[in-house]
């Protein structure tokens, strides 16, 4: 079989999920399985006991010593072979899957290539909700456009992207994304989810600045325009000074003219402060 048709099958397998079908499923399984934390919140207690956990699978292998053991007992060696296809999910890429999805409290966590995340039912396979990230550009990338899956902490689900960025999705559809992505920022906004963007509360917190006030600034570089220079207040502001480039590594006491706001971040444009 060829890579490509190797992978097309892998897609069109998308994820399976086998049960016991000789015998009723049964609810004693999960009843008697070991209860960390309230099921609702991934504690690190319940990571560091995942080996144990009968009832999720919070790590990709199983459990920090990866070493992909289940706990249950119900499924054994003497009806492994009964099992049955109970569900099959059908994933819309048409790539390979290299990732163990993650399962919390009946909700399977499964990506595929290209950074798709699917919340499924466990039980029954239903979609919850699905997730694509919107891809940057990227140039190279090894191994194929795979991942490792996402990992579980608090109430929220990590995924790193491709285009190396971190994504956090709410477990919960009434969770806050918390981001610094302008283009994932606009998204959630647009779907009626709540953001709290990085770089816009950076900005609240700032001092303000107002035309006609003074600073005194340490000039490092020169400007874009002749006869520009550029320094940097101590939260990362950029200001341009007017007249600055010829005193490189000096400090100027300068007056704000105007000020440049963008959801990037803040500039400040001065001038040298008269009689200085």
């Amino acid at each position: 079989m060829t890579i490509a048709n190797l992978r097309r099958a892998c897609a069109l397998m998308a994820l399976l999920a086998a049960a016991w079908v000789s015998a009723p499923a049964s609810a004693q399984e999960v009843e008697k399985g070991t209860l960390y934390g309230d099921m609702l919140t991934v504690s690190q207690d319940m990571l560091d006991r995942a080996a144990g956990d009968g009832n999720n699978f919070l790590h990709t292998n199983g459990n920090y010593a990866q070493t992909r053991y289940y706990p249950a007992r119900q499924i054994n060696i003497s009806n492994v072979r009964e099992l049955r296809p109970a569900w099959i999910f059908q994933t819309e890429v048409v790539e390979s899957m290299e990732t163990s999805p993650i399962v919390v409290d009946g909700i399977m966590y499964a990506t595929t290539a290209f950074n798709h995340v699917y919340a499924l039912d466990a039980k029954t396979g239903e979609q919850i909700w699905h997730y694509k990230h919107n891809m940057g550009p990227i140039t190279t990338y090894c191994c194929g456009p795979n991942n490792r899956g996402v990992a579980v902490y608090g109430d929220m689900v990590y995924m790193g992207t491709l285009d190396a960025k971190l994504v956090a999705l709410a477990l919960k559809r009434n969770a806050a994304i918390l981001t610094t992505d302008y283009n994932l920022n606009r998204v959630a906004q647009l779907q009626g989810v709540r953001v709290m963007n990085l770089n816009q509360l950076a900005n609240a917190l700032k001092p303000a600045f107002l035309p006609g006030e003074e600073l005194r600034v340490k000039v490092i570089q020169e400007g874009k325009e002749p006869g520009q220079g550029v320094a940097f207040l101590d939260d990362g502001t950029m200001v341009v000074v007017e007249g600055g480039s010829e005193h490189i590594e000096g400090e100027l006491d300068v007056t704000v003219t105007r000020i440049l706001q963008t959801v990037a971040g803040r500039m400040i444009f001065a001038e040298r402060s008269p009689g200085h």
